[in-house]
C-alpha cells in the first residue's frame, strides 16, 4: 500500500511515498491535503450554558506550525532538551485564511477574526 508504518523503533515513523512522518495523522493530512481543521461550536437550546446563542466556527491550519513534526534532541547547559520546530509558510497561511473567508461567505457569516501569537512569536 501507499502507507508503511515501521513499528518497534524508539520513534515510530510513517512512510508515505518516500517521505517520513511522525504519525499516521500527519501522513494522511499531507496525502489528502487536509490543511484546514474546522471546529464548529453552536449553542443547543435547552442546555445550560454561560454563552447562550453561541455560533462560531474555528478554522486552524492543520499541516504547518507544530504539526510538521520537526524536532530534535539538544545537549545544553541545562542537560538534555527537545527542540520542536514551528514552520509556517506564507502560502500555507494564505491558503487557510482564504478557506476561512470562503467558509464564512458560504455560511452567511458576517465576521472573520484572526488570532495570533505575535506577542511572543514575532516572526511566525
Amino acid at each position: 500500500g501507499p502507507i508503511e508504518i515501521k513499528l518497534g523503533t524508539s520513534s515510530t515513523l510513517v512512510e508515505l511515498r518516500g517521505q517520513k512522518f511522525t504519525s499516521a495523522n500527519q501522513a494522511l493530512r499531507k496525502l489528502f491535503s487536509l490543511y484546514a481543521n474546522v471546529r464548529p461550536s453552536r449553542y443547543i437550546a435547552g442546555t445550560s450554558s454561560k454563552f447562550a446563542g453561541t455560533d462560531i466556527v474555528v478554522v486552524r491550519e492543520n499541516t504547518e506550525g507544530m504539526y510538521t513534526g520537526e524536532e530534535f534532541w539538544e545537549e545544553g547547559k541545562e542537560g538534555q532538551s527537545v527542540v520542536a520546530m514551528r514552520r509556517i509558510t506564507r502560502n500555507g497561511a494564505l491558503r487557510v485564511a482564504r478557506f476561512a473567508f470562503r467558509l464564512a461567505e458560504n455560511q452567511g457569516r458576517k465576521f472573520v477574526t484572526a488570532a495570533h501569537k505575535a506577542n511572543v512569536l514575532r516572526l511566525s
